[in-house]
């Protein structure tokens, strides 16, 4: 069974959609499968560890941007394939990975069982697909946490 972790908010609300289209394809084609949607900051990572002790998971699919797809590659068991489904405002890695790709042609090869390996960083037991800072572009997304909360 597939797993599906969907990022709603991605993508200013793109990743609800995405979750819209992909359950349809899904069903049309009766793949079974799991969806949750995260809930909270980090939720991508306990819900991967969840799913990879599933006897019946063969993969787990990240349905957002980069941070759905770090938390996601960070609380899976890399055993399992992992699929991404690009819906959020950057996507730096899908746009290098699957450039100008529509949702079904990134859930195809998920649907296919195509599968292809992809380095990845660990730096202090910590994975990361694209990108890893440790220095002053920490401490502004740090700020710019402070600052959303307090213009909300």
């Amino acid at each position: 069974m597939l797993y599906f972790i969907v990022n709603e908010l991605s993508g200013k609300g793109k990743g609800k959609e995405a979750a819209r289209k992909i359950r349809a394809i899904l069903e049309e084609k009766q793949v079974p499968y799991d969806m949750r949607a995260t809930e909270y900051k980090a939720h991508a990572t306990k819900l991967a560890e969840e799913f990879s002790r599933q006897p019946d998971c063969t993969g787990i699919v990240a349905v957002g941007g980069d941070g759905t797809f770090n938390e996601v590659m960070n609380g899976m068991d890399l055993a399992l394939p992992l699929g991404l489904i690009s819906s959020g405002s950057g996507n730096d890695f899908m746009r290098v990975l699957a450039p100008d790709k529509t949702l079904e042609e990134q859930l195809e090869p998920i649907l296919n069982g195509t599968t292809r390996n992809v380095d990845y960083l660990t730096v202090n037991d910590k994975r990361s697909l694209n990108v890893a800072g440790t220095g002053f572009d920490v401490d502004i997304v740090i700020r710019q946490e402070k600052f959303k909360k307090v213009l909300s």
